[in-house]
C-alpha cells in the first residue's frame, strides 16, 4: 500500500530529479558489475573477460572518475548487508579480503588499474605500501594519472542549503593528477535521520557547478562557504548514520558511490563538526502554539483547552520536533507527505472524525510556519499544493483498514501481515508464531510487559485504555485523575530516607532542581525531587555507592522527564548538556528503576510510567484525561455501532 513505502518518497524523489537538472552532466562510467559477476578468490574463467571487459571499458574513458567509480561499485557490493531483524545474517559469497587476493594474483594490466585504485581508496597503509610494489614490479602500461593516484584529494568545499530544511548538498571540488575537473556532490538527508541519501560525481568545476546551480536553483535555496573541517564531520557522522539505518537507503549511485565519499571524507582534515539540533522546551512549543492562535492563519480554529484543533497543533508541533532538526516549525512537502500517509495514520491513534480535520489545521499551521520561519511565498505555495495532492490519498487512509500503535510496528519490522480487509489481526497462535519466526521471543516479551493478553487486543481502544491506566497506577486512578497543578515551591521531602545518606540527596538536589526548571519548568522540578525521593526511599544503598554527584542527577531528571513525556526516546542532548555530560548516563538509571518498581529499562525507554500520578505534572496528567475520555467515548460509539 502506498503507506508502506518509504516515508516522504514521492516528493523527495522530485527533490533529487531537480537537483540533477540544477548541476551538470555526472562523470560517464560503463556500468560496475553485478556482485554475482565479481571474480571469486580463484576468478572463474568464465566470469574474467566480463570482468576485464568492464575495467577496459573504463580505462578508456577520458575522466578518471570512469574506474574510480567502477572500483567503488565493486567495494559497496561486497560490503556485507546487515538486517537487524534477521536471526542469522548471510555470510556467503566473496569478501573484499578475498578479491583483493584474487586480482594480486590474476597480475593482468586491468586487475592493476584497480589495485592502485583500491591502494588508496582502502583505509589499510600497509596494503596500499605492498600494492603499490607489486604493481609497479609488473610495469604495465597504464594512465600517468593512475600511477599518482595518491595525488587525489579534495581541495574546497561548499553547502548548499535549502530553506525548507529537508537536507543539504555537501559540495567537494576534488583535485586530481590530470587537468580534468571533478566535483562531488554529497546529500545529506534530514528528514530520514541526518543520512546520506545519495552522491554523485560531475566532471566540472567547484565555480561552474556553483554557476549552474545559481540559475536552476528555486528562492530560498543558497550557496554557502563550508570549510573541509566541516565538509568530513558533515559527511562522516552521516555516512554512519546511513549505515545504521533498516533498510538501507538506496539508489543508482548509493551505496555504489559510499567508498569513494569515505576515502575523500579521510583525506579533509579532522577537527571539524556537524550541525547539532536541540530539543523545543515545552516553553517554547506553547508559545509558538499561543502565536498561533492569535494570528491571522489560524482564524475560524477553536484555540479552548480540549479542543480538536488545539490538540491538533500540538500534535504538528510534536511531529516537527520529532523529525530532522527538531523544529517544530520545519513543514515542506516531503514532511508533509511524511506527516499524512505514514505518521499519523500510524501513530495517531484517533477516530475518523478527529483524523479528518488534520489537513485544514495543517494548511493553516503551514502558513504560520513559514511566515515565522521567513520561507519565500512561492515554497510556501509549493508546499499547500503538496498538501492538496496528498489530501484525497489521505482521506483514503484513515478510512482504511490498518494497523496502528505497536501493531503498526510490527508489521513494519515484518512480524506481522498487514490488516485484513476487515482491520483485523492475525489470530494469538498465528501472531506468536511469527514473532517467534521473525524476531525472537525478545518482542514477546516486550509485548508481556505491555501488559498484552490477546494480540487481538492491539488495535483496539480497551487495550489502549488498560496501557494509560497503568501511567497512573489502575483503572481506578484513572477515573478519578485530577489535572491539579503540583506545588512549585515543594522542596526535597526526606521523609522515610536513612539520615546518612540526607546530605549526599540535598547535593544531588542542588543540581537536579536548577536543571529541571530550566530545560522543564518548576511543575518538573518537584516531580524530578519527588521521584528523587522515592528513589532513595526504595534503595537507599544507590546513593551510598561512590559515584559523581551530576551524573547521579542526570539519571533522575532522565526518569521524571520520560514519565512526563518531556524527551523522546534517543533525544537527550539538552539534558546532558545542563549537567556538563556529553550524553545521559542512562545506565545508571537501572538501579533506581528497580528501586521504583521497573525490572527492565530497555523496554520502559519506550513507554515510561511509574503508575504513580503524584510524580506526573498537570500537563501530562490533563493529556491522559483528555486521552482517556477519547478511548471512552470511542468504546461507547463501538457499542452503539
Amino acid at each position: 500500500m502506498t503507506r508502506d513505502r518509504r516515508r516522504g518518497d514521492r516528493h523527495a524523489r522530485a527533490q533529487g530529479e531537480a537537483r540533477r537538472r540544477a548541476h551538470v552532466t555526472p562523470a560517464s562510467a560503463p556500468p560496475p558489475p553485478e556482485p554475482a559477476d565479481l571474480p571469486s578468490q580463484e576468478i572463474d574463467p568464465p566470469d574474467l573477460p566480463e570482468l576485464l571487459a568492464s575495467i577496459d571499458g573504463a580505462l578508456q574513458e577520458p575522466h578518471p572518475m570512469a574506474l574510480l567509480e567502477l572500483v567503488s561499485a565493486m567495494v559497496a557490493s561486497l560490503e556485507p548487508d546487515v538486517d537487524p531483524t534477521a536471526r542469522e545474517q548471510d555470510d556467503d559469497g566473496p569478501t573484499l579480503d578475498d578479491i583483493v587476493t584474487a586480482l594480486r594474483g590474476t597480475a593482468l594490466r586491468q586487475t592493476d588499474a584497480v589495485l592502485l585504485v583500491l591502494a588508496e581508496m582502502l583505509p589499510d597503509a600497509e596494503l596500499r605500501t605492498q600494492l603499490r610494489r607489486e604493481v609497479a614490479q609488473r610495469r604495465h602500461a597504464l594512465p600517468g594519472w593512475l600511477l599518482r593516484a595518491e595525488r587525489i584529494r579534495p581541495v574546497r568545499a561548499a553547502l548548499f542549503a535549502d530553506v525548507l530544511g529537508d537536507g543539504d548538498d555537501v559540495v567537494l571540488e576534488i583535485e586530481l593528477p590530470t587537468r580534468r575537473a571533478l566535483t562531488l556532490v554529497v546529500y545529506i538527508d534530514t528528514n530520514l535521520g541526518t543520512i546520506v541519501k545519495t552522491a554523485f560525481a560531475i566532471a566540472s568545476s567547484l565555480e561552474d557547478v556553483i554557476e549552474i546551480h545559481h540559475e536552476n536553483a528555486d528562492e530560498g535555496q543558497t550557496v554557502e562557504p563550508l570549510s573541509l573541517a566541516d565538509a568530513r564531520a558533515r559527511i562522516e557522522e552521516a555516512v554512519a548514520a546511513g549505515r545504521a539505518t533498516f533498510p538501507p537507503v538506496e539508489d543508482d549511485e548509493w551505496p555504489a558511490l559510499r567508498p569513494f565519499t569515505e576515502w575523500m571524507a579521510r583525506l579533509l582534515p579532522e577537527g571539524g563538526s556537524a550541525p547539532r539540533w536541540e530539543e523545543p522546551t515545552q516553553a517554547i512549543l506553547e508559545r509558538y502554539r499561543t502565536q498561533f492562535f492569535a494570528s491571522p492563519h489560524a482564524r475560524g480554529l477553536d484555540a479552548s483547552p480540549g479542543s480538536d484543533a488545539r490538540s491538533i497543533v500540538d500534535m504538528l508541533m510534536s511531529f516537527g520536533s520529532s523529525q530532522g532538526t527538531g523544529d517544530p516549525l520545519r513543514v515542506s512537502p516531503v514532511t508533509t507527505e511524511i506527516l499524512l500517509l505514514d505518521w499519523v495514520p500510524r501513530k495517531v491513534v484517533a477516530d475518523v472524525a478527529y483524523l479528518a480535520q488534520v489537513p485544514a489545521v495543517h494548511r493553516s499551521f503551514v502558513r504560520f510556519a513559514h511566515e515565522q520561519r521567513g520561507v519565500p511565498a512561492e515554497r510556501t505555495r509549493e508546499t499547500l499544493a503538496a498538501l492538496d495532492e496528498l489530501e484525497p490519498e489521505y482521506r483514503t487512509i484513515i478510512r482504511s483498514p490498518r494497523h496502528q500503535g505497536p501493531m503498526a510496528l510490527l508489521e513494519r519490522l515484518g512480524a506481522i501481515p498487514p490488516a485484513g480487509p476487515d482491520g483485523e489481526p492475525p489470530d494469538q497462535a498465528t501472531f506468536l508464531a511469527q514473532l517467534a519466526a521473525q524476531l525472537g521471543p525478545e518482542v514477546a516479551a516486550m509485548l508481556a510487559q505491555l501488559g498484552l493478553e490477546d494480540p487481538a487486543e492491539l488495535d483496539t481502544p480497551t487495550w489502549l485504555l488498560r496501557r494509560l491506566a497503568n501511567d497512573v497506577g489502575g483503572r481506578e486512578a484513572l477515573d478519578t485523575l485530577d489535572i491539579e497543578r503540583l506545588p512549585l515551591s515543594e522542596q526535597l521531602v526526606l521523609d522515610g530516607v536513612p539520615a546518612d545518606i540526607h546530605d549526599r540527596l540535598r547535593r544531588i538536589d542542588a543540581l537536579l532542581a536548577p536543571a529541571a526548571a530550566g530545560l522543564y519548568g518548576e511543575e518538573l522540578r518537584t516531580a524530578a525531587r519527588r521521584v528523587l525521593a522515592r528513589i532513595a526511599v526504595g534503595d537507599p544503598a544507590i546513593f551510598r555507592r561512590r559515584s559523581k554527584d551530576d551524573t547521579t542527577a542526570a539519571a533522575v531528571l532522565w526518569i521524571a522527564a520520560k514519565v512526563n513525556r518531556e524527551v523522546a526516546y534517543g533525544e537527550t542532548g539538552l539534558l546532558a548538556e545542563a549537567f556538563g555530560l556529553t550524553a545521559v548516563p542512562v545506565q545508571r538509571a537501572t538501579p533506581m528503576l528497580r528501586a521504583l518498581g521497573v525490572e527492565d529499562r530497555t523496554y520502559w525507554s519506550y513507554d515510561a510510567a511509574l503508575g504513580d500520578p503524584e510524580l506526573l505534572t498537570s500537563e501530562r496528567r490533563l493529556a491522559i484525561v483528555r486521552r482517556r475520555d477519547d478511548l471512552l467515548d470511542w468504546i461507547e460509539d463501538d457499542e452503539v455501532d
